[in-house]
């Protein structure tokens, strides 16, 4: 939770941290060489939260930072309001304040990773543009930085049954995380990506090489700063980035999940049976003892 604030406050000692690391590292660079601070943002009903989750913002992280133009100080799990998950999952809704908890949890350990309440305590459901552009706001009036912008995370089949101009408009960066190895869903977002998207931050995590090269050509060739990138965790797909190897190991072991197919279905599936042990390398050890608790 924020220093100092209350529980619905949005909080800032992670981002806070990582500016002053972030200005250290400007400190020597020519002024068009600066990076700019990004903060991502998934929204979602997290019900409830799982390795995966954390898992695709860790990986987001990694495919705005390798562009080297950027970089991430501080992302955040927003979970929807209690309104939607009512309507969307009935007798299987868990509360938001519950909610919003075990996202603490699960990133109690991260260095730049939080838990945004703001979106849950509001009187009413708004969606993921208005929580985008709230939070792009926020962070440039109560961080007093005007230069952060705000990136939204997402996986594929979101970013191809929504309006991402809707974020665009606001001037929202968009990152997109695919689970496993679907060159069709990829196929399918390049053009949409084509058809809506002027300039702007947008970068693909996930992508296979034999369609990397390809997707950057055409985007180049039409003035678009949309970025892909191989990833080094997804199935299917292996990077020969060596930088920050050894605490991406680290990483690797804590929050990588064990199981890709992993969703909430799922381990609300196991809940429903009280079948605890089988939630252990889907789900964080700490959310794992809060749920049997609820």
């Amino acid at each position: 939770m924020a220093t100092g604030g209350s529980k619905t406050d949005t909080p800032t000692a992670k981002i806070l941290a990582n500016l002053k690391l972030l200005s250290a590292r400007n400190a020597d660079r020519a002024e068009n060489d600066k990076q700019v601070p990004i903060v991502l943002l998934m929204t979602g009903s997290f019900c409830p939260v799982h390795r995966m989750h954390v898992h695709a913002m860790e990986e987001a992280r990694r495919a705005v930072e390798a562009c080297g133009h950027h970089m991430v100080v501080g992302g955040f799990l927003s979970p929807s309001h209690d309104s939607y998950v009512s309507m969307k999952l009935g007798d299987e809704s868990i509360p938001a304040s519950s909610r919003v908890d075990m996202c603490a949890l699960a990133t109690e350990a991260s260095d730049f990773l939080a838990t945004d309440p703001w979106e849950s305590s509001v009187d009413t459901f708004y969606d993921y543009p208005v929580v985008a552009n709230r939070l792009q706001r926020w962070a440039r009036a109560a961080l007093h930085d005007s230069d952060i912008q705000v990136a939204y995370v997402c996986g594929a089949d979101h970013a191809m049954a929504c309006p991402l101009y809707a974020l665009k408009l606001k001037k929202i960066g968009v990152v997109v995380v695919q689970r496993g190895d679907n060159n069709q869903d990829f196929l399918a977002l390049h053009q949409k990506l084509l058809s809506q998207l002027g300039e702007g931050n947008f970068w693909v995590a996930g992508v296979s090489p034999q369609l990397q090269e390809r997707f950057e050509a055409e985007h180049v060739s039409r003035g678009r700063r949309i970025y892909y990138r191989l990833s080094s965790r997804l199935p299917g797909h292996s990077s020969e980035d060596s930088d920050s190897a050894a605490s991406d190991e680290e990483e690797s072991q804590h929050n990588t999940p064990t199981d890709f197919s992993v969703s909430s279905t799922k381990v609300r599936k196991y809940l429903r049976a009280h079948n605890y042990s089988a939630l252990e390398g889907l789900v964080h050890p700490a959310v794992i003892d809060y749920l049997r608790d609820l």
